[in-house]
């Protein structure tokens, strides 16, 4: 554990000495020639350099011109999202959750369109404290099945580090990526997985149903281009937290298999995405399950303002808590035109549960919906305040139907 926090370290000790932001289709400039990286990185970088070249305000653009100058030379990027989140449920919530999240991250091109194509390096970390109660135990005392965030408990997980290499001159569609990677980069969308920015509750902020690693070492290729991509690899699935690079067991013979298909079509009311990933995660220790699972994802804007979003997910053999999961939402971009990253966002979730996963509790519904409504504030160009409202109208773990309730302030910055 301390040699791979060591790493990490380092790592970033380097890049801030020489510099700094990531990528699914990325480059320095959204007008270069793009470069083949992973899909959760470029809905975070994609968004932030949208909101960077907007004029709207002039604060910290020296700030984002040096970073941008210093990619340039030396084809380095960092940044870091910190956001805190206070919560508090209701029935018999009691207390108030106050979480921290700290997303250090980096990519380094190491170098582009050689003879021998193109190489590049993603590090980044998911660092989740608590003050206070945490979201598990506000979720318990309230009878709720899925909790009211992301990340209900205290968690580390070196998410990411890893290398890729796209191939040169007309082969530059495909690429191969090595390292300690989550597959979660291959399953959401902008507002469905990312709680620091998107909704935050626990099945509208990730794939609910979900038996894959956190993260773990092992590779894939991927094919791609302006419309489609392809990807298909393994993990080690014995290193079920993701909490530290493991190469001990990573050939030991237990692998996650996972395949991903997505497509960014352009239609007349917008760019949309569409993508389906499968996965087998194989019995191990920490999860003696084996598992078949399944994700749909979808995002459409509708025109400038409106933005359709959704999920279909699943998992057998009641590892998770969740079986299946039914997603819908949608998003009011920038209602004032005041700050670009405004928005109100709305979404609905309808899981069916997995009485193996929670133990066979004996107040149990077979399901359980959650509704949630935010409202994003930005403030400059660098952070967002976000109220949150949460409904349970039919708590999973109650079976008198008490409605519950979660409310929450998240303040997000964006370095």
């Amino acid at each position: 554990m301390n040699i791979t926090k060591t790493m990490l370290a380092a790592v970033m000790a380097f890049a801030c000495s020489a510099v700094s932001a990531q990528g699914f289709y990325m480059a320095e400039d959204i007008e270069e020639e793009l470069v083949l990286t992973p899909v959760k990185h470029e809905q975070r970088l994609a968004s932030r350099k949208k909101v960077e070249k907007h004029p709207f305000n002039d604060a910290g653009q020296a700030y984002f011109d040096a970073k941008k100058e210093l990619a340039e030379k030396t084809g380095l990027q960092i940044g870091m999202d910190i956001s805190y989140t206070a919560q508090r449920s209701t029935p018999n919530g009691k207390q108030t959750s106050i979480q921290g999240i700290y997303y250090p991250y980096l990519t380094w091109n190491l170098f582009k369109n050689t003879a021998f194509g193109s190489g590049q390096l993603n590090v980044n970390y998911n660092l989740v404290r608590y003050w206070g109660a945490s979201a598990a135990t506000l979720a318990d005392r309230s009878n709720f099945a899925v909790p009211i965030n992301d990340y209900p408990a205290n968690q580390e997980i070196f998410s990411q580090f890893s290398y890729t290499h796209t191939l040169p001159g007309e082969m530059d569609w495909l690429s191969v990526t090595v390292g300690q990677f989550p597959l979660y980069n291959f399953d959401g969308t902008e507002y469905l997985d990312n709680q620091q920015t998107g909704l935050m509750n626990y099945a509208m902020s990730q794939n609910a149903s979900a038996a894959y690693t956190s993260a773990s070492f092992g590779g894939y290729l991927q094919a791609q281009n302006d419309l489609i991509s392809f990807a298909a690899g393994y993990q080690d699935a014995t290193n079920v937290s993701g909490e530290t690079i493991e190469l001990k067991d990573a050939f030991s013979g237990k692998y996650t298999l996972f395949g991903s298909l997505s497509l960014t079509p352009e239609f007349d009311m917008g760019q949309g995405q569409y993508s389906f990933m499968y996965y087998y995660q194989p019995s191990v220790h920490e999860q003696p399950e084996n598992v078949n699972g399944w994700s749909f994802n979808m995002q459409q804007n509708m025109g400038d303002k409106w933005v359709m979003f959704g999920r279909i997910n699943g998992s057998s053999n009641g590892a998770t808590a969740v079986r299946n999961s039914f997603v819908l939402g949608g998003a009011y971009l920038d209602p004032f035109e005041r700050n670009p990253l405004d928005s109100i966002v709305a979404g609905i979730a309808y899981n069916r549960l997995s009485g193996k996963g929670l133990g066979y509790p004996t107040d149990r519904r077979n399901t359980e919906m959650a509704m949630e409504f935010q409202w994003n504030i930005g403030v400059g160009k660098f952070m967002t305040i976000t109220p949150d409202l949460q409904l349970y109208p039919n708590p999973g773990l109650d079976e008198d139907g008490k409605m519950g309730l979660a409310v929450g302030l998240r303040t997000t910055i964006m370095l």
